[in-house]
């Protein structure tokens, strides 16, 4: 590698995200050590064994989630897609919907009604006032009247809704303990 080393790729890399699959393929033994603080999959040594590079690659296709569901939108003329698991909250704006992610935001002319009509059938997406929808898989907490969110910001939740959206949360974090914290 020219620029940076794979320990430094995997460093980086890791900033981003804790889910993506690191296997290390190198002549040297001499990084191994420094490959397990970047939660390596595999440290796996050249010449490459085929048949123990299709064995990791298997066992590594048994953690990936399989067909994460995502969203398709068109922001600035560009196509964009969006895991479910990524978005925070959609906020109503008029005849746009803000959509906030994990590192972004976007805002897109569709109404709230047909925009969050994709999340039908997906428990971890609830609205908690009028033109409010959060993922309840990243809201960190319930706060008196209001949603904390993974990127801090705090949501409204309506007055009336409160006990609701509280029980709704509950149950979420119930079923994702339950099945090992990997929900869909």
């Amino acid at each position: 590698m020219d620029k940076l080393s794979g320990i430094e790729t995997a460093k980086v890399l890791r900033k981003h995200s804790l889910e993506t699959i690191l296997i290390f393929m190198t002549t040297s033994q001499e990084h191994m050590a420094q490959a397990f603080p970047c939660h390596a999959f595999d440290y796996i040594m050249k010449p490459i064994d085929i048949s123990r590079l299709c064995k990791t690659l298997d066992e590594a296709l048994k953690i990936l989630p399989e067909n994460q569901p995502y969203l398709d939108i068109t922001f600035e003329k560009q196509k964009i897609s969006i895991l479910y698991s990524d978005l925070l909250y959609i906020l109503s704006s008029s005849n746009y919907c803000i959509i906030t992610v994990k590192d972004n935001e976007y805002k897109i002319r569709i109404s709230f009604n047909e925009f969050t009509a994709h999340f039908e059938g997906y428990s971890q997406f609830f609205v908690i006032n009028r033109g409010i929808i959060v993922n309840l898989d990243n809201v960190l907490r319930i706060e008196n009247c209001n949603c904390i969110m993974l990127d801090n910001n705090s949501i409204p939740i309506s007055r009336r809704k409160k006990s609701e959206v509280e029980q709704a949360f509950l149950n979420r974090q119930f079923k994702k303990r339950r099945k090992g914290g990997v929900m869909i």
